[in-house]
């Protein structure tokens, strides 16, 4: 099992691929995975957690990072790296955005057994991380540059499913973007997805008043451009004013 094989499946030191055997996992998912002498396969030994055997996580583990989840404002929520918390508890996996981000928007948070995968991201610098799929066909995912093989570590002691093949976070930005053809309409799910927070709900009526202000000093100036910021005020104020709405009616259903 100490054998070195790099990924293309040739032995270090000669042109022969590497014979079926149990070898370093180039996606680091896991210690080792099995090479079937053509190609990777799925199955991989337990993931390595950095803690010496018989040593138990926490009933809590948190880890810092940056999140891409499903809105109830519609579309997706991106917040970069560190401004979100992840926590998995023993049934649960939340991701808190903090500071400002926390003082804006309420947490993402699902059922473990509702998480059908975790697997590792793969792609450019700005999209390492991992992604989880829910039961529903949704993807949220959880920015990182370090710390993916205890996250997966956690879960996977939380009986949740690892996909040892990485994946490409998809639709991560024509997501960011959905707000502007749904018009504040969320997809149901099974999780409990992040929109405005309390203390944004308490200051939204200042905002309101002040982004009003803003557009009637514009309109004053008679200028294009002036027309042009009172233009896209007013589609921004009506998109949020039918995604409370729709927030609203989802809730007294």
């Amino acid at each position: 099992m100490g054998q070195s094989v790099h990924v293309s499946g040739v032995l270090s030191g000669t042109n022969e691929p590497a014979p079926p055997g149990w070898y370093r996992d180039p996606w680091r998912v896991a210690p080792y995975r099995w090479w079937d002498g053509a190609s990777w396969t799925g199955n991989v030994s337990p993931p390595s957690t950095g803690l010496a055997p018989g040593v138990a996580f926490d009933h809590q583990a948190e880890f810092v990072g940056g999140m891409n989840v499903p809105s109830a404002l519609g579309g997706r929520l991106d917040a970069s790296y560190p401004l979100v918390a992840l926590t998995i508890g023993e049934a649960t996996l939340r991701m808190h955005p903090r500071w400002l981000a926390g003082a804006m928007f309420s947490d993402f948070e699902v059922p473990l057994h509702e998480i059908t995968a975790a697997f590792l991201l793969r792609g450019t610098f700005m999209t390492s991380g991992l992604g989880f799929e829910l039961s529903d066909g949704q993807l949220a995912y959880f920015w990182t540059l370090q710390n993916k093989g205890r996250v997966l570590a956690v879960l996977q002691q939380r009986s949740v499913l690892i996909d040892p093949v990485p994946r490409r976070a998809a639709g991560v930005l024509s997501g960011q973007l959905g707000w502007l053809s749904n018009w504040g309409r969320s997809t149901p799910s099974v999780a409990k997805l992040p929109g405005f927070s309390r203390p944004m709900k308490v200051l939204m009526p200042f905002f309101l008043v002040a982004g009003i202000a803003v557009m009637v000093s514009f309109a004053s100036t008679g200028t294009p451009f002036g027309w042009f910021v009172v233009a896209v005020g007013t589609v921004g104020y009506a998109h949020l004013a039918i995604s409370l709405w729709r927030n609203h009616s989802r809730k007294t259903q």
